[in-house]
């Protein structure tokens, strides 16, 4: 990691400890709005949860190598928070920043574009010492909802298929007609497509421009349906059954495709040996997909009919959402990848999930994603296992 980001942190954390006057944050739109009259915020919705709090199993691991680092992850995502749902409308609320942070009428910055309060005071556009958040606010009459949030502002395909649709789920049927999405600058094509995919035209949306600050007649403002790395099983029973029914996919059709996911058009965690893990797979009767190659439709119909799906860590994962449950998930191992977060979501949508640590390979195109090495003896030994099928005869 490079140590600028890390150096910008620690100094905007001590602006935040030391400089005064610095705006409050607000930790619940929702509670707030209950405080306010009704020409100024409204709460509009509100669906209590059962339970809040999500516990998930440790993984089971394939082979006998693990790696403390990324075991310590597992272990601390282990448990996640799923957020209640609610819709506030709100006027005269303002948009900053590269995120969308939202300012309330009273000057209050919400968290909850930025997931907790300690990721919030690591953003630039929190702090009123920078000049560039003093600029006159840009006014925009109308209806909107923000589609902006932090990590969601670029072309991630995990982040932008999960956390930006799902926060669409109920509410999306509670806003008026009228109402215009604000989405992020330099949107790809897919993610127009995966916006129509729930209803959403582009015609609809809004480009946002960071070097503003948008003062919006009426904001139509819902949270993430929960912490990140978390999942609400209700939210994507939502996104796909909007995905199947935008494509005419039978959700009866016979579960045959054993898929899996190759990064070799990837920048990095790449598996360097790759011909031998496919021509291993292949006896399997696996077949290799670039997603890249293929638009939303493609990938949401391919993964419909999944029965295995084997994959290196990646956001083409992503896509176990549109899996019927039951797919079984094996999933390869940098030992210094970042994220956890498809084991989670196998967890949430009763998916068979194992995990697999191959060894590090420096990449020298970008050294922040090593590739991966996997070894194709400890590959062979667990898939009769985890395939339920005894090891395919090869013929002479």
């Amino acid at each position: 990691m490079s140590i600028v980001p890390k150096i910008t942190s620690r100094v905007l954390s001590f602006l935040y400890q030391h400089w005064r006057n610095q705006p409050p944050m607000c930790e619940s739109v929702k509670d707030w709005s209950k405080t306010q009259s009704p020409t100024i915020a409204e709460l509009l919705y509100e669906q209590r949860l059962s339970s809040q709090s999500v516990d998930v199993p440790m993984p089971t691991v394939v082979g006998e190598t693990t790696h403390d680092r990324l075991w310590e992850k597992f272990s601390r995502r282990s448990r996640y928070t799923l957020s209640e749902r609610y819709l506030v409308s709100i006027a005269e609320a303002k948009l900053v920043g590269e995120i969308g942070a939202v300012i309330l009428p009273d000057g209050a910055y919400t968290i909850e574009t930025a997931w907790r309060k300690e990721q919030l005071m690591r953003l630039p556009e929190y702090y009123s010492v920078l000049k560039k958040w003093r600029l006159k606010p840009v006014k925009k009459a109308g209806n909107y909802f923000s589609l902006l949030q932090l990590y969601c502002n670029g072309n991630n395909y995990y982040h932008w298929m999960h956390d930006v649709l799902s926060k669409l789920f109920v509410v999306i049927d509670l806003l008026p007609e009228d109402v215009t999405y604000i989405v992020p600058p330099q949107l790809k094509d897919w993610q127009y497509e995966a916006l129509e995919m729930v209803g959403i035209r582009r015609e609809q949306t809004l480009v946002f421009e960071p070097k503003e600050q948008w003062q919006l007649e009426k904001l139509y403002f819902a949270p993430l349906v929960s912490s990140n790395a978390g999942h609400s099983l209700s939210a994507i029973e939502w996104l796909r059954d909007s995905a199947y029914q935008r494509f005419g996919i039978d959700s009866q059709e016979s579960r045959t495709e054993r898929i899996f996911i190759s990064r070799s058009r990837a920048v990095g965690r790449t598996i360097v040996n790759q011909d031998e893990v496919e021509a291993l797979l292949d006896r399997y009767g696996f077949k290799s997909y670039c997603l890249e190659e293929m638009s939303i439709e493609q990938q949401v119909s391919l993964f419909s009919k999944a029965e295995i799906v084997i994959a290196p860590h990646g956001a083409g994962l992503t896509n176990l959402m549109f899996a019927p449950s039951g797919t079984k998930v094996l999933e390869i191992f940098e030992p210094s990848a970042g994220g956890v977060c498809f084991w989670s979501l196998c967890h949430c949508l009763n998916h068979p999930y194992q995990c697999l640590f191959g060894k590090t390979v420096p990449n020298p195109k970008f050294a922040a994603q090593p590739n991966i090495l996997v070894s194709i003896e400890t590959l062979a030994s667990a898939l009769p296992a985890f395939v339920g099928e005894p090891i395919p005869t090869v013929s002479s």
